[in-house]
């Protein structure tokens, strides 16, 4: 079997309570489908239904009502009214950008003197910093506001306020154990009477532009959405109803940047969806502080000159492409080091590009189900930079936290962490981590998929899919709908990509299909090919090409019941992908054979010959047996001893024992003739000579020149040969040696020449004595 990935949860809706659903969908004029999605995201009664399907502004908080927000607000009044210079602080992320570019035009209606800066990744690192504020402080900047960050940048915050320059702090990450020297900190989570915590850094901005205007500036929503999308706070409470009414706004969008870039895109604003702002706008934005400056994008999103607008997003979109390229050359480095060993994956390297580390983080994550911290080592500084991300449950932000004696710079949440520490402190930060992580139970890593509902092909219509878009706008805490299909075959596997790292084909149930695609498929395609009991879980899309809508579904997780066995004799092994990121165990029964198999893999293999056989305790999820088994036996021991779900039938056999068979009779007959009536022999050099005399093949005359030392009819020493005086009578089946060949004869016919389905029925009944 095939565990999946995830955990996969189905719950059955309790009958009264999707009749109160049901009853308020039919009363607002909204799908009754939709029923069973509103029951598994816990929108269940008509309060919660109804703030989940309002559009209204009343259901959001004043922002008066988060920490220091009048105290700020008068504090920039006071500057705009004296004329003083005002900075904003942003950051160079979807988020900060948005909220940077936001807080600029509010300021500027209001007539402030304001000019803004956006940190450069490589220089400036993450959050305010003491150089670009020395900087600023010297240039006569007087107030200070920084946005999407601010509270972990105490000592530059605090240089500022010893200069006598204000610093208003709008910020919703982690709250350190000691805050910065701010005029004010404008925080959900310093909060008291604010009671959602959760705001994105353009959410507090947008708070903050609110009690400046003294109204609710719409116009902003567009920007709010975007940046809300970007930093993957949870959509749920403000942040949902904020999303939606941005999302409207940019259907109306008058920002030409915007317009240009959706239009680049391949994107209709007028049918615009969260899920297309997540995965084509989102990244584009963010590409371009990964890799250079990202002040642009605040020039894009504010800018009223049609040539400059045009101008960036062709920028944005160059350097878009270009990380892709940058993150695939440094995935390919990256794999090498995975270590399924260990709990918690942390991957050094240099000349890696700063800016990508987190999205290969993810990738990392995505392939081992593993929390992954990657570093960069600049080898002029001895500073490694990086980012992490978690998957499950799991807390990084926590666990490297308690190792902040030994970091120079950290910030981030649960899910997503920054660094940076010596070169000389990684060694020692890696045991660390590992070492407090080695005892989690797997499940930890786990996340939780909630299957919404069981399909057959048959339902998968482009109706339902649509129905779906009014539980828009997806994301963190509002996941797009799951679905379970269990088909009963696959049809037009193929492999699709640059690096053929996607697989596209149908999914087939009886008269019916459905296109199919799974994304960065790392499996061999004989996953789904050679097993009948296959369950996956995914997404319904959309495609409409033509005028003709089609459904398209895409893979999220999957697993196999039963036992699998997998084809990998003669060159099937090669050019399969077996090395997976499972736990594996590569079995080599001949060490003779090891190096030779092991040469092809540019990975580190975990191979157990059979001398550690005995001592073989550890259970794998896949075993590769790599050459052929001594005997039903020592097979089936193995197999006992392990309990594996999936293995690989490589059997690699140089000496081809059943092709080349056994020596006849008259063959045995002759040599002995020829050995009991020779003396000294130099078997070690003449070997050739006696195959031609004898006319016997060389592999046949090395074998029995053993049985017959085994059987003590000829003793070999320092290569040369003589006859025992008065051997033994004894038959050629009491040899050891000859036993043992007629044991890999049979081995050999029944693992290299018998076909796949007798091999499982063999494999299935061995795990059920």
């Amino acid at each position: 079997m095939h565990l999946a990935n995830n955990k996969w949860q189905s719950v059955v809706p309790e009958k009264e309570t999707l009749d109160i659903i049901t009853k308020y969908l039919t009363k607002q004029q909204l799908p009754t489908a939709l029923a069973p999605f509103l029951y598994h995201r816990d929108i269940r009664t008509v309060e919660q239904l109804h703030h989940y399907f309002s559009t209204s502004i009343e259901q959001l908080e004043t922002p008066d009502k988060l920490n220091d927000m009048e105290k700020a607000v008068m504090r920039i009044h006071q500057a705009i009214e004296n004329n003083q210079k005002i900075l904003i602080y942003g950051d160079y992320d979807c988020d900060g950008l948005t909220a940077t570019a936001l807080l600029k035009e509010t300021l500027e209606s209001l007539g402030a003197d304001v000019q803004y800066y956006i940190p450069n990744r490589f220089i400036d690192g993450y959050g305010p910093n003491l150089d670009a504020y020395r900087y600023f402080c010297k240039q006569g900047i007087q107030l200070i506001i920084t946005v999407d960050n601010g509270v972990s940048g105490k000592e530059a915050i605090n240089f500022a306020t010893a200069q006598g320059v204000d610093v208003i702090i709008t910020d919703h990450h982690q709250l350190p154990q000691q805050l910065p020297n701010a005029y004010a900190i404008v925080h959900p989570q310093l909060s008291q009477h604010y009671h959602f915590k959760d705001l994105s850094g353009v959410g507090v901005a947008f708070n903050l532009a609110w009690a400046l205007l003294e109204q609710f500036p719409s116009e902003l929503l567009d920007l709010v959405a975007l940046g809300t999308l970007g930093d993957l706070v949870p959509l749920t409470n403000a942040n949902r109803l904020l999303v939606k009414l941005g999302m409207r706004q940019i259907v109306q969008t008058e920002r030409i940047g915007l317009q240009y870039l959706l239009q680049q895109t391949d994107l209709d604003a007028a049918n615009i969806h969260s899920t297309d702002l997540s995965f084509k706008i989102i990244p584009a934005i963010n590409a371009l502080g990964r890799l250079s400056e990202a002040k642009p994008i605040v020039e894009l999103l504010t800018t009223f000159d049609d040539s400059q607008a045009h101008e960036i997003t062709k920028q944005i979109l160059e350097k878009n492409d270009e990380r892709k390229q940058i993150v695939q050359t440094i995935m390919q480095e990256v794999k090498i080091q995975i270590d399924q060993q260990h709990n918690i994956q942390i991957i050094v390297g240099t000349n890696w590009n700063e800016g990508v580390l987190g999205i290969v983080a993810s990738k990392i994550v995505e392939l081992t189900q593993r929390p992954t911290i990657v570093l960069n080592i600049d080898t002029n500084t001895g500073i490694a930079k990086g980012s992490g991300r978690s998957c499950g449950e799991f807390d990084l932000f926590s666990y490297v936290n308690n190792e902040q004696s030994l970091l120079l710079s950290f910030g981030g949440h649960k899910q997503a962490i920054g660094l940076s520490l010596e070169q000389g402190d990684i060694e020692t930060f890696k045991e660390r981590l590992q070492q407090m992580t080695k005892d989690i139970p797997q499940e930890q890593f786990q996340s939780t998929l909630i299957v919404d509902m069981t399909l057959s092909l048959a339902q998968c219509q482009p109706t339902l899919v649509e129905d779906l878009h009014y539980l828009e706008p997806f994301g963190t805490s509002n996941a797009m709908p799951l679905f379970k299909i269990e088909p009963q075959s696959f049809e037009q596997l193929r492999r699709i990509g640059t690096n053929k790292e996607h697989v596209k084909g149908l999914l087939k149930q009886d008269d019916d299909t459905l296109d199919f695609i799974a994304f960065n498929f790392n499996a061999s395609l004989r996953e789904f090919l050679s097993s009948p009991n296959v369950e996956l879980v995914g997404q319904l899309a959309v495609n409409n090409w033509n005028n003709k809508k089609t459904v398209q579904f895409l893979l999220k997780d999957y697993q196999i019941k039963g036992l699998q066995l997998f084809d990998g004799r003669s060159q099937r092994f090669y050019e399969e992908r077996f090395v997976t990121m499972q736990s594996n165990a590569y079995i080599c029964f001949d060490e003779k054979n090891q190096q030779k198999l092991t040469a092809h893999w540019p990975v580190h293999l975990n191979v157990i010959n059979a001398e550690q056989l005995d001592q073989y305790k550890e259970a794998y999820d896949q075993i590769i047996l790599l050459d052929l088994p001594q005997s039903f036996e020592q097979l089936t021991q193995l197999l006992k001893k392990n309990k594996a779900w999936r293995y690989v039938i490589v059997c690699y056999s140089p000496e081809q024992y059943y092709l080349n068979g056994m020596p006849s009779r008259e063959q045995f007959a002759t040599l002995f003739k020829f050995v009991a009536s020779h003396t000294d022999v130099d078997v070690r050099h003449q070997l050739p000579q006696l195959s031609a005399f004898v006319k016997i093949p060389m592999h046949h005359l090395i074998f029995m020149l053993k049985v017959f030392e085994d059987l003590q009819f000829i003793t070999i020493k320092n290569g040369i040969m003589n006859p025992v005086d008065n051997p033994l009578k004894t038959s050629l089946e009491n040899s050891e040696i000859y036993q043992k060949r007629l044991q890999l004869m049979k081995m050999e016919k029944f693992l290299l020449y018998s076909r796949l389905s007798e091999l499982e029925r063999w494999f299935i009944n061995q795990e059920e004595k």
